[in-house]
């Protein structure tokens, strides 16, 4: 995927689980209301689905992304490490 960045934000957390990885990734406040659940998403050039959301207007907004093992594996997201920065936009 290609284009313009809407925006940084770093990685928050990540929480393993059996079949795929929650990834959670910060959110800059004025941008937090374009990002809803199902919606699409690019992370570090890769197109994902939103599969949570906080409220727009928290202090600290974020929204997760759940990645499969290709996901992990074949792209950068595998290693991102809490606190790092990632770029993204809505799509």
């Amino acid at each position: 995927m290609q284009g313009h960045v809407d925006g940084v934000g770093r990685v928050l957390a990540r929480t393993p689980g059996e079949r795929w990885e929650v990834v959670r990734i910060a959110l800059p406040t004025g941008l937090a209301r374009y990002v809803v659940e199902k919606g699409s998403i690019a992370v570090d050039g890769v197109s994902l689905t939103v599969s949570a959301v906080s409220a727009a207007d928290v202090p600290e907004p974020w929204f997760e992304v759940s990645l499969i093992p290709t996901t992990l594996r074949e792209t950068t997201l595998g290693a991102r490490a809490p606190g790092r920065p990632s770029t993204w936009r809505s799509t």
